[in-house]
C-alpha cells in the first residue's frame, strides 16, 4: 500500500487519539517536515523529549532488523521500529494503523551545509578540516560489519557528540546477508554498476572513496565547486569516472600530484573501479590519516604498474601511487606522482615539490638533485 505526505500532515495536525504509545506529539516547529522519495520526516516533541519521527510513504524494507543495527552503533542515530503506531485516514475514508520509525533528533549542520559555507566563505583551512575529519570517520565506518547504504554529505550530520549518520533505511548488516534491495543510494554518489543484487559491506566503498576526494580537492581549490557542481554538492559523475572520462577527476589528479598528495591519489584512482567494492580503501584512508606505522624498513615496491613501499612483513605502508620511484637514501625518497617529481619521508608526506623538474636523483650529502631546463642542480632538502 501507498500513503501520501497529506494523509500523514493531516494525522500530526490533531494528533489526539492517533498514536498507540507516543501519547499525543506534537511538531516542532508547527507544520515542519522533511520528505524524500519513501519517507516524510518530522521533528516532535512527546512527554517533553524531542524525537525524530518519520513515516513511510511505501512500506520500508527490514526497517526493524535496520533500526536494530542503529542501536548498536555510535556512528548512526539510534532509532526503532513501531509497529502499527500511527492511525490514518486511508483513501476509503476509514482509518489504517501503520507502522513509523522514532529515534534520535540530531541537532547539527549536514556535511553538505558545511562544505557549501566553507566555498561560499572561500575557507581553504575549514574544508582542510572537514576533509581530515570525514576520512577519519570514513576509517572508523569502513571497518564495521555494516554498511549505511545512502552514504552522502546530506546523510553526514555534524553534531555535538561528533558525526552521525541519518536516514538508516538503506542500512546491509550480517543478518540481512542474501537481501535483493531496491534501495541502492543515490544516484550521485553510488557505483554505476551496483544493482539490487549488490548487497553487502562494501556497498559504501564508492561513495566514500568519492566524497573523500572531492573533499581534499576542493581544500586545494575552492573553484571546483563552481567549475563542476552537477546539483547537490556533486562534482564527480560516478559513470564518467568509471569510464576513465571525467575531467572533474582529472583536475583533482593533477591537484593531488602537485600538492604531494599520494594517499587521495590512490583514493581518486580507486573510483575508476568497474566493481563497487574498492580494494585497498582502506589503506588508503589510513594513509591519509597517518594510522599506519612501519615495522622496519621501507623497501620500494610495485603494483599495477605504480611504485610505493611496504615494510619488513610486506605490509603497504606508502600505496603504490608514483608512476616512478627510488628507494629512500638518507630518509628521504624521489618518487614521481603524475607529472611531478617530488621527495617524501618515511610517512609518505611531500617535503620537496619540484614541478619545474624534468627529473631527480636520490638524495646525497643532505641535497636533493633536480634536472631544471637540462642542467642538474643541487637544492637544500
Amino acid at each position: 500500500m501507498i500513503f501520501s505526505v497529506y494523509q500523514y500532515l493531516k494525522a500530526l495536525a490533531n494528533p489526539v487519539g492517533r498514536f498507540r504509545t507516543l501519547g499525543t506529539p506534537r511538531v516542532v516547529p508547527e507544520g515542519n517536515f522533511r520528505t524524500g522519495n519513501d519517507a516524510v520526516v518530522f521533528r516532535i516533541v512527546s512527554e517533553e523529549r524531542v524525537m525524530m519521527l518519520k513515516c513511510y510513504l511505501r512500506p520500508p524494507q527490514a526497517i526493524a532488523e535496520r533500526c536494530s543495527c542503529s542501536q548498536r552503533t555510535p556512528l548512526t542515530a539510534y532509532c526503532q521500529w513501531l509497529d502499527q503506531e500511527l492511525t490514518i485516514d486511508d483513501d476509503a475514508g476509514g482509518m489504517v494503523e501503520v507502522g513509523v520509525t522514532v529515534g534520535e533528533w540530531i541537532e547539527g549542520r549536514s556535511l553538505n551545509d558545511e562544505i557549501l559555507d566553507a566555498v561560499i566563505e572561500r575557507d581553504k583551512e575549514q574544508l582542510a578540516r572537514l576533509s581530515a575529519d570525514f576520512d577519519r570517520f570514513a576509517l572508523e565506518l569502513i571497518d564495521q560489519e555494516w554498511a549505511h547504504g545512502d552514504l552522502k554529505p546530506e546523510n553526514i550530520i555534524y553534531s555535538p557528540r561528533g558525526i552521525r549518520l541519518i536516514d538508516i533505511d538503506s542500512i546491509y548488516t550480517p543478518e540481512l546477508a542474501g537481501l535483493t534491495t531496491t534501495q541502492l543510494g543515490t544516484d550521485g554518489y553510488r557505483h554505476p554498476s551496483r544493482t539490487e543484487a549488490h548487497f553487502d559491506r562494501h556497498i559504501d566503498d564508492y561513495p566514500i572513496a568519492l566524497i573523500s576526494a572531492t573533499l581534499a580537492a576542493l581544500a586545494l581549490d575552492y573553484d571546483l565547486y563552481r567549475r563542476f557542481d552537477r546539483g547537490d554538492g556533486v562534482l564527480i559523475d560516478p559513470a564518467e569516472a568509471v569510464a576513465g572520462r571525467s575531467a572533474a577527476v582529472t583536475e583533482m589528479e593533477r591537484l593531488f600530484a602537485q600538492a604531494g598528495d599520494a594517499a587521495h591519489s590512490l583514493i581518486i584512482r580507486l573510483l575508476r573501479s568497474p566493481i563497487h567494492s574498492l580494494e585497498g580503501l582502506d589503506k588508503a584512508l589510513r594513509q591519509a590519516t597517518n594510522k599506519i606505522s612501519p615495522n622496519g624498513e621501507l623497501h620500494l615496491t610495485t603494483k599495477g604498474g605504480y611504485w610505493g613501499f611496504t615494510d619488513d612483513n610486506g605490509r603497504w605502508i606508502i600505496g603504490a601511487a608514483y608512476r616512478s620511484a627510488f628507494d629512500f637514501q638518507e630518509g628521504y625518497a624521489a618518487v614521481l606522482l603524475g607529472n611531478v617529481w617530488q621527495y617524501i619521508d618515511q610517512q609518505g608526506c611531500p617535503r620537496l615539490i619540484c614541478p619545474e623538474a624534468d627529473a631527480i636523483k636520490p638524495v646525497r650529502n643532505g641535497r636533493a638533485r633536480l634536472l631544471v631546463n637540462g642542467e642538474w642542480r643541487e637544492v637544500e632538502i
